[in-house]
């Protein structure tokens, strides 16, 4: 640093004295070391004061040979150069970093470990530099546990093709995303998990994905809390959730996905506990289950769809306190490739109600079966406590799929097999029995206590 100065007061930078040269009566100058990224100098005369902040810019991508961090900054990394962090090292990211990526950089973890922990209040934003789309975070040969948290990541495509690039990938590798967003990739899923890798995805909101926003294959993914929407464009059209292979079933819980252009959720040779979730506007089916999955389902609210689930290809699901309503099909169960034969189905305690051409549809010919009990199914079928009665939603209209008080859904499902609580949360029973349908039927009330004084 170096500027003009008094000659009849000396300066203080910092606070400090030490380092500073005046080469003549009315100039200074200041060497220092810099010590971490953002850098503020306070300089002052006694009289005046005035301050600056250095960045020193020491990373701008490339091959890492010891662990490294990157603080946390005002001004953002340049990423000019894909980075790698190989085997025995550590990339940290501190909250409130922004890695601006150039076009197609890539951000490669092959065999070491990636720590990207944000808060609410200092999000890590991985984003581009300019108009172009970057490549994303890819993920190979990493069990170590990688973490993506509070984190912003955007504007990414495929730009590898073996392994491809999405958003977040992980092949062969450990990751857990969460209370993150992930949006806008071109031509390319948000996240995907092959070759046997583990993942978790928590808490996290995924839209505008020209491909799935969220696919998995041949490993274990644990997929809870996570909002998906608007992913209507691609070929093929693309799935919110797609799961196949999977090693240990998969388990799905207390999601909301809407507005995809083929199914919101798609299961191929993958077995998985799928709980609470509520899964509309998808331009095909709400849950698909084939080449043969077994799966349960429990709690979930599925409205809005081509068909609400669809059971294939000698695939077997239980259906246990489910709202399959506003559907074109509620249930199908069919055959889809030749020779595999049709679904197998157990549904308890559901409603399936106001789906426009059926409730239930069955593949008779390619030996579809189903048992129904304690259930109200619009359309009628056998089996011991089902009924046909309107299941009285509070606003059907309005998509509000919760129980009157008066509904013939209360109090009247069988409690063997029922879950311990509804699709929010709320425990069952809360009355004189367990209630048929996603929803237990439980209101607040507000009471007004007059003020008195005595």
């Amino acid at each position: 640093l170096e500027g003009t100065c008094s000659p009849l007061r000396d300066l203080s930078i910092n606070g400090s004295t030490t380092g500073i040269e005046y080469p003549t009566p009315t100039t200074w100058r200041y060497t220092a070391t810099l010590w971490t990224r953002d850098n503020r100098f306070v300089i002052s005369d006694g009289l005046e004061s005035r301050a600056i902040t250095v960045y020193w810019d020491y990373f701008q991508g490339g091959t890492l040979t010891q662990d490294t961090r990157l603080w946390t900054s005002a001004r953002p990394y340049v990423i000019n150069q894909d980075i790698l962090v190989p085997a025995g090292v550590t990339l940290t990211i501190e909250p409130g970093v922004t890695l601006q990526f150039g076009a197609d950089r890539v951000l490669r973890v092959e065999g070491g470990r990636l720590l990207a922990e944000g808060t609410a209040e200092q999000p890590i934003y991985f984003t581009r530099q300019g108009a172009d789309y970057w490549g994303g975070i890819l993920l190979y040969n990493s069990p170590a546990d990688n973490r993506i948290r509070h984190a912003v990541i955007e504007y990414t495509r495929e730009v590898i093709a073996a392994p491809r690039t999405h958003g977040v990938s992980a092949y062969n590798s450990r990751i857990t995303i969460a209370d993150s967003i992930i949006r806008h990739t071109q031509d390319s899923n948000a996240v995907i998990a092959d070759y046997g890798s583990t993942l978790y995805l928590l808490r996290n909101e995924i839209y505008d994905i020209e491909s799935d926003p969220v696919h998995a294959t041949g490993g274990y993914a644990y997929i809870q809390g996570n909002v998906i929407h608007d992913a209507m464009r691609g070929f093929p059209p693309p799935d919110g959730i797609e799961l196949s292979d999977m090693v240990t079933p998969a388990v799905v819980l207390d999601n909301e996905v809407y507005n995809i252009l083929d199914d919101c959720l798609d299961l191929n040779h993958a077995s998985a506990v799928i709980e609470r979730n509520e899964l509309h506007d998808c331009g095909n089916k709400g849950i698909s289950i084939g080449w043969p999955s077994t799966t349960t389902l429990v709690n979930n609210l599925i409205y809005a769809t081509e068909i609400g689930v669809a059971v294939k290809d000698s695939a077997v699901s239980r259906l246990v306190n489910n709202t399959l309503a506003d559907n074109q099909y509620g249930l199908w169960l069919y055959e889809d490739h030749t020779g595999e034969g049709a679904g197998l189905a157990t549904v308890v305690n559901s409603i399936l109600w106001g789906n426009q051409v059926r409730d239930i549809e069955l593949d008779l010919a390619h030996g579809a079966a189903i048992t129904v009990t304690y259930s109200i199914v619009q359309e009628a079928r056998p089996g011991e406590g089902n009924l046909t009665d309107d299941p009285l939603f509070q606003a059907p209209a309005s998509r509000v799929y919760r129980l009157r008080e008066d509904s013939p859904a209360v109090d009247s499902a069988t409690p063997e097999g029922a879950p311990a609580e509804d699709i929010w949360g709320v425990p069952r029973p809360q009355g004189g029995g367990y209630d048929r349908g996603a929803h237990e039927f439980f209101e607040f009330y507000t009471v007004h206590l007059p003020l008195v004084l005595r």
